[in-house]
């Protein structure tokens, strides 16, 4: 065999190779994949009342303090090739920025915000929204020190039965801040599946 065929054949062999794994990618790798996107953060602030002698007024509109009510106003988008399970949307307070399903430690719910579970086919994206207090009640002592992490938490579940937990950290999200080039503006990926790290 001359040294021409030997190269036929190995070219030949390598085009079929690249076409095998043409056709793996394409029809048979089915990855789970997602981003979500903080788009938006406004407030809704509360009235105060002043009290002078036996009446009450309003505070005028100037002069309205303390912020009552979050918005905040997520995209997530399935950017695999899995249908995705949204089943819950949770803010979180806890020691570990990965979330209570991928830490050995303990979390506290500070609210769960009201979702419709739903389907979310690839190439969709879903809009979320979360409207939560600005303070939370928790117990007089309770270790901020400790739970230095403040998540929004959204728990997912992919076509093939494995399950993941997007968790944004929101810890820096001020009353005035951050400004728009902080991290905290950048996108979350899906990740690798929770049961990977042990703990669920």
């Amino acid at each position: 065999m001359e040294a021409k065929d030997l190269m036929t054949l190995a070219l030949s062999g390598g085009a079929l190779l690249v076409s095998f794994a043409a056709l793996y990618f394409s029809q048979l790798h089915k990855p789970s994949s997602a981003m979500l996107i903080l788009l938006e953060r406004t407030f809704t602030p509360e009235s105060v009342l002043l009290q002078f002698g036996d009446n009450i007024y309003d505070t005028p509109k100037d002069r309205l303090v303390s912020p009552a009510t979050r918005h905040l106003r997520y995209t997530l988008s399935n950017t695999g090739k899995q249908a995705l399970y949204v089943k819950s949307v949770e803010i979180l307070r806890g020691p570990d920025k990965r979330g209570h399903l991928r830490s050995s430690h303990s979390f506290t719910i500070l609210y769960d915000a009201e979702i419709n579970s739903c389907l979310l086919d690839p190439g969709q994206i879903l809009p979320i929204d979360v409207n939560h207090p600005v303070e939370f009640k928790l117990p007089s002592d309770f270790d901020y020190a400790f739970n230095a992490y403040e998540l929004v938490s959204i728990e997912l579940i992919s076509a093939d039965g494995s399950r993941y937990q997007i968790c944004h950290d929101i810890s820096d999200l001020g009353a005035s801040g951050p400004e728009f080039h902080h991290p905290l503006w950048d996108g979350v990926t899906l990740g690798a599946p929770v049961r990977g790290s042990g703990f669920m």
